[in-house]
């Protein structure tokens, strides 16, 4: 033991007195960059799930954490961000779902759990600000995405979208050549899902089939051919610039595996419980109803069973199957005594509920045949299947683009992201998405401490934000000899939540 602490203090003594040593440093990390693209103008062109929003809210949170700000942050591909990106000094943030006009202060959602010891909880909204962007008008932007902009919403004059309206509030021309003037070098483009989200958003009751640009409404659908014509004019402009910018495609997940198509039950129980008084007064109201079907179809005794609207049924022995009731614009009219009946029908198991006016259920919104779900406020199966093809031409068309563009196009696959994540996940049977592990840490596609949504059910939070950020990051490392590294969701925020209050 002498001898060892001898021959320690001779090195150290070595050490201290030899003048040429120095500690070694670091060597400075390894640009990112790529081999075949150039990255020092990444522009990114989008809707909602690139403009940065968390918990329904467009705030300052919400845009910090959006994926085109940590993706240009984490590369150090811009300076200053706050300047790049339309951003809102906001805390709670502007809802885009809940303010009817921009100097509206409906804040974002929060949600809140009544007991420590539950894992249900109820939303509720904050009070916020009036919509501000504090860079309006920037001519240094990289980020043109905007909430709620769909595909025309970039390519057309004169957008009714007034996001885009306030950020630019002279625009005449197209966004698209707001883009253009920008001369970006890279671009990051989410076209078609926005488009989705806001047809599902409002109950699948908009125009399927809209060909002519002119007769767009939001919540619209474009057909599979103007989609591709509208995408292609998008893409070919900007690539037209310059022979060297490139790009990549983000394509479209399965929306309605969102929680905000399937946290809620097709039926009413669990907003019964049980009150016996609210059950009578639901069978009460239920069979007014049925005794005015009875009197029509004895009426008419020449319509055959199968297609005679069906019953409003809560008996006793249907408990855990007491559909809410909507109503079903697609159901034949029927007119008692010169009063025609309201087209309603209870919810089936395979349709959805959108979660937006969850609250109301416990107060009877949908549960009396007076106080039905409006037709924009679920999705019918058929309306279902409806979007899920319209989801599958889009994605085909994103493809075919990128493919057709001798290499100047990647896709970024977000949609088999999300299949895995809902992996296991079966709506009917109940059984829960597998979810995906990343460095030990479950992440869950579901509003939860682990989960990679955001309060409002269909924008993600930071978590979120961060595994689609890897994706494109991923489709860019492997289509252009790219270095980008990817980003870890163990480090941001997750979903906020709090004990009690409301």
């Amino acid at each position: 033991m002498k001898n060892l602490k001898f021959y320690s203090l001779i090195a150290l003594a070595l050490i201290f007195s030899c003048e040429e040593y120095e500690i070694p440093v670091p060597p400075p990390p390894a640009a990112q960059t790529a081999e075949n693209a150039d990255l020092s103008s990444i522009t990114f062109v989008g809707g909602s799930r690139l403009a940065g929003l968390e918990d329904g809210a467009f705030s300052q949170r919400s845009v910090s954490f959006s994926i085109p700000h940590m993706i240009l942050t984490s590369g150090e591909f811009s300076n200053n961000v706050t300047e790049v990106i339309p951003f809102s000094n906001s805390q709670n943030g502007f809802n885009i779902y809940e303010n009817i006009n921009l100097n509206n202060d409906q804040g974002k959602y929060i949600a809140s759990f009544t007991q420590p010891d539950t894992t249900s909880f109820k939303r509720f909204i904050t009070v916020g600000e009036s919509l501000n962007y504090s860079n309006a008008n920037s001519s240094n932007l990289r980020n043109f995405s905007f909430p709620k902009a769909g595909l025309l919403d970039l390519t057309e004059a004169n957008s009714s979208n007034p996001f885009i309206n306030a950020f630019f509030p002279n625009i005449t021309s197209a966004l698209i050549d707001e883009i253009e003037a920008n001369s970006p070098s890279f671009l990051v483009i989410d076209a078609g899902m926005q488009d989705i989200v806001n047809f599902a958003l409002n109950g699948a009751e908009g125009n399927t089939e809209v060909n002519d640009p002119n007769t767009f409404q939001m919540g619209d659908l474009l057909t599979e051919s103007a989609f591709k014509s509208k995408l292609e004019e998008l893409t070919n402009t900007l690539l037209n610039q310059s022979n060297e910018t490139k790009g990549i495609l983000m394509n479209i997940p399965d929306i309605l595996n969102f929680p905000m198509f399937i946290k809620l039950s097709f039926d009413l129980t669990p907003y019964i419980g049980n009150n016996n008084t609210f059950l009578r007064e639901i069978r009460d109201k239920a069979e007014d109803y049925n005794e005015l079907l009875a009197e029509f179809y004895a009426q008419n005794p020449t319509i055959p069973f199968s297609e005679q609207r069906p019953l409003l049924d809560f008996a006793a022995d249907k408990r855990f199957n007491w559909g809410i009731i909507v109503i079903d614009n697609d159901l034949d009219e029927v007119v008692v005594n010169g009063n025609q009946i309201d087209k309603i029908r209870q919810a089936q198991r395979d349709e959805y509920i959108l979660l937006r006016r969850e609250n109301e259920l416990r107060n009877g919104y949908g549960s009396f045949a007076n106080d039905p779900v409006p037709a924009n406020g679920f999705i019918s199966n058929r309306e279902a299947e409806l979007i899920r093809t319209r989801i599958q031409a889009y994605n085909t068309v994103l493809a075919e683009i990128a493919a057709n563009s001798n290499g100047r196009l990647a896709i970024a696959n977000t949609s088999e992201l999300f299949n895995e994540l809902f992996t296991g996940f079966d709506r009917f049977l109940g059984n829960p998405a597998e979810g995906i592990v990343f460095d030990g840490v479950l992440l869950e596609p579901l509003i939860s401490e682990f989960g990679i949504f955001s309060v409002d059910g269909i924008n993600l939070n930071p978590i979120g934000n961060v595994l689609v950020a890897n994706v494109i990051i991923d489709a860019l490392n492997a289509n252009f000899d790219g270095s980008i590294k990817r980003l870890n969701p163990n480090q941001v925020p997750g979903t906020n939540f709090q004990i009690g209050g409301q």
